[in-house]
Order: structure tokens, then sequence, then C-alpha cells
């Protein structure tokens, strides 16, 4: 679905947030500018989205055009993420490393699963794809292949936007105290920070203080992040196999007429709960803009692209997310997250702290 007139202006909003975010980025290196703009996002939304400064820039107008940055945008950006992904790059972290760190996968899952006991159950499935995989950009994965709806992964979003900003700033830390080698240092971060902008920042600061070849820190990081990128295609397929199931069962349970408690529709004899099964079993396997990824990961993978377009489709892809990101900021409702804050938080917390240990052993494994 393209936009359209009415998406417009919240679209020229979120241009204006990427463009801030990338200003900030670029005086800043260390900031990522996803991270940026979704606190843009979250504070434009405080600011503007109930005060008098609201009608200046005609904040209520500009809420169609990002959801539609938060949904649509964002999975054009996961697309162009597949251009970032080259599995001879991942070969090049070594056997041992690329097994340790899909093996991260499923135990960082089903760590934050658990840990998210009390939390909204699409939310904490939303926070276990965030963290376990590639942060925003597997929340909004996981979102679609579930039919979730968009505003439950504003919660999910935070959580990792907050865990990875924690992340640029104690990774350094550890590395210096634990004497990590440059390949330790990255397999580590890779292994263990969420979005890739995060994982950028996190090794770029991290380089100074590894010990040894501190320019091999980015590359590696880099490298293993992508294997746990490239574990996007197969969970979003497994999450939306469940959904289907879970839609054609609940189908085939469903009373099929008169007026039914709960919602029925009379004209139809179908209550709400059986039309969204249906559309859940006829949810494809994987969503479209999943084989998306996939396709260019091969493009990438086995087509020499020059250098140039890969600069620009880099280029594009952060504009992309950047802006999705604005978007989903603008979803945050602080004192909604404020009073289910502390579940989530926790789970949260103990998730990242699981991950860090996790990458602490494929740090171990890659420096073998």
């Amino acid at each position: 679905m393209l936009p359209g007139r009415r998406e417009a202006w919240g679209l020229a909003l979120a241009a204006v947030g990427w463009l801030a975010a990338t200003g900030v980025h670029t005086l800043l290196p260390s900031v990522p500018a996803l991270t940026v703009a979704f606190v843009l996002g979250l504070l434009g939304a405080q600011v503007f989205g109930s005060s008098p400064a609201g009608r200046a820039v005609r904040w209520e107008q500009a809420a169609p055009g990002l959801a539609f940055a938060g949904k649509r945008l964002m999975r054009a950006g996961i697309v162009l993420l597949g251009f970032a992904v080259s599995l001879t790059d991942i070969a090049s972290v070594g056997l041992l490393a690329v097994l340790a760190t899909l093996a991260l996968v499923p135990v960082a899952f089903g760590v934050t699963w658990l840990a998210g006991r009390g939390m909204d159950d699409d939310e904490r499935l939303l926070l276990a794809a965030g963290f376990s995989i590639c942060g925003a950009s597997a929340i909004a994965a996981a979102a679609a292949a579930r039919r979730i709806d968009t505003a439950k992964t504003a919660v999910p979003t935070a959580l990792v936007t907050l865990c990875g900003s924690l992340a640029i700033a104690l990774m350094p830390a550890l590395v210096a105290v634990t004497g990590a080698t440059g390949v330790q240092a990255g397999a580590w971060i890779g292994a263990s920070v969420h979005d890739v902008g995060q994982v950028v920042a996190a090794a770029q600061s991290s380089a100074p203080v590894a010990d040894g070849a501190a320019g091999v820190v980015l590359t590696v990081a880099v490298a293993v992040k992508m294997v746990r990128v490239l574990c996007l295609a197969p969970v979003t397929a497994v999450l939306a196999r469940s959904a289907r199931r879970q839609g054609a069962s609940a189908g085939q349970t469903a009373p099929s007429g008169g007026s039914i408690a709960g919602g029925a529709s009379p004209s139809t004899g179908t209550t709400a709960a059986g039309g969204q099964a249906g559309a859940a079993a006829a949810a494809p396997l994987v969503p479209l803009f999943v084989a998306g990824f996939v396709v260019a990961l091969v493009v990438r993978t086995w087509v020499p692209l020059p250098h140039g377009l890969l600069g620009v489709v880099g280029a594009l892809r952060e504009a992309l997310l950047c802006m999705a990101l604005v978007g989903l900021g603008a979803a945050v409702r602080p004192v909604e997250l404020w009073r289910r804050g502390r579940s989530s938080l926790r789970a949260a917390l103990l998730s990242w702290g699981v991950l860090v240990a996790a990458g602490a052993v494929v740090a171990l494994v890659a420096g073998r």
C-alpha cells in the first residue's frame, strides 16, 4: 500500500526526525541515528500530542502518516537490511562461532519469554523476538507474522532501545575490564547488542580499549550480528505457522450462527474472534517483506554489486528505519509504559543480562 495525501504530513514529520537524527549522529558518532529517531518520536508525541503547540505543527493530522512509517517503512527497511548480510562475511567468523551464535537465539528468546511473565502475551513475544534477533526490525517482523496490532510494538521497541543504549555505554567498560581481544570484543558485542546500529556504535566505542588488533572489532561485531539477523526469516516463519494453526483451530471451534455473546455479527453469523482467526489462518507462512529480505540476502551473497550501489542502499535503509522509529516512538505512551513498567523493565534487564553472559561464551569460542 502506497501513502496518500492523508499520510503525507506525518511522513514529512518523520522525515524531519530522520534528518535531525542523522545530524545528531554526525556530530556524535557514538550515538546511533536509530536511537535518536525513536527518542525524537517519543518526545514529539509528548510535547505536541496534547498541548497548544501541537496545533502549530498539526500533530493530530500527522497520526496516519506516523503510523504508516512505523509499519510500512519499517518493512521496507527490513527488506533492504538483507543487502547488509553476506553469507561469505558470516562464514568468515568461523563455524564454531556461527553455531554458538545460532544457539544463542533460541536461548535468548526463551529466557525473555519466561522473564516476561506478567506482561501482555503479545508484547512479551515481541520483546523476545527483539532481544534475541535484531531489535526493532525483528519486533516488526514478528508482529506481522502473528498479526499483532502495531500499537503493541511500542513498549517492546522502547525496551530494546533502552537496553541497546545501555550496551553502548557499558560494553567498552566490560571489554576493558576483561582484556578481550579485538576478535573477542567484536563477537561479544555482535552477540549481545540488539539493533545493527547499536552494534556499530558499541563496537566503535570498544575498539580503542580492546586488547590487540582493535581494528577488527567492528568487522567481527557486524559479522556475528548478521548471524542473528539471518535468523529473522526462520523465526518469522515459525511464528506465522503457529498463527495459522491457532487460526485454523479457532475457526473449527467457532460457532456459526445466531446471536453470539461477545461480538457476533447477526448478518454473517460469525464472531469477531472467528474473523480474526480466519485472517490468521489466511496469513502467509512468511510475510512478503521477510521473503524480500531473503531475496536481498541471496543477491548480496552471490551477485557482485558495486560498492557505490551498496552505499546508496545502506543510506536508504537507514532513512527508512529512522522514519519508522520516529513513528514507533510517537506511539509510546510514557504513562502507560510506567504503569506496566516494572514487569516489562525487569524482563528486559534480565534478558539483556543473560544475553551479555551468553555473548561472552560466543566471544570465547570466536577467540579460540
